[in-house]
């Protein structure tokens, strides 16, 4: 019997390192954050006032399947959780970003990269201001760009909200698409609004594309 369940749990590890090695294959790139971005991400919350512990960094050089959307702690110099995240539809379906995936025109439902502030929390009127989904009592916070490259996301309606159709498992077979929303699992939602609700000020999110 024992010998048994120590075969079926070895085929089990065995098929889960294979899996691993196969999506890491597939995905390429793997969501990092540099010392510099770092480093800057810090001084800038310092200085502007915002949370000195946390920041939120989004790689949107990395697949859409993978973990990108990262809580950052300052204190323990190293990200305590990350998730996934959509990125804007640019047309082309695909499940990693482009250079030609990012805009921050109205109506282009695109990402825009840049800092944001995490702004106040509120419920869901509607997607892309046109599915009324205000019933629903979803729970979003506002952005609010802070660069030249997203200076109108708080007009665009960007938000950080949850998706109902992603899990937080890696998967290399759906591309994740929003209209230019961060938009991440329920799960991880709920675990990253801890952070932000309980923050006595804003919290940074730093969206980038650095593909090398």
């Amino acid at each position: 019997m024992w010998k048994k369940i120590l075969t079926i749990t070895l085929v089990c590890i065995v098929a889960a390192i294979a899996i691993a090695m196969g999506a890491a294959l597939f995905w390429g790139k793997t969501p990092s954050i540099c010392s510099e971005r770092i480093n800057e991400a810090k001084t800038f919350a310092k200085e502007k006032g915002f949370n000195p512990d946390y920041c939120i960094f989004v790689d949107f050089s990395a697949y859409s399947g993978s973990k990108r959307f990262m809580l950052y702690s300052f204190k323990e110099d190293k990200v305590i959780y990350s998730c996934k995240c959509a990125h804007g539809n640019d047309g082309s379906e695909k499940m990693e970003a482009t250079e030609q995936s990012f805009s921050n025109e109205k109506g282009s439902h695109k990402s825009s990269l840049g800092k944001y502030k995490i702004g106040k929390k509120r419920t869901m009127n509607t997607i892309d201001g046109t599915i009324d989904i205000s019933k629903l009592k979803v729970s979003c916070y506002e952005m609010h760009g802070l660069e030249k490259t997203n200076s109108n996301a708080h007009s665009r309606g960007i938000l950080l909200h949850p998706d109902p159709t992603m899990t937080n498992i890696p998967t290399p077979l759906l591309p994740w698409h929003s209209f230019g929303c961060f938009s991440i699992p329920y799960s991880a939602f709920n675990t990253i609004s801890k952070h932000i609700d309980q923050s006595e000020k804003p919290i940074l999110l730093w969206a980038y594309y650095a593909p090398s």
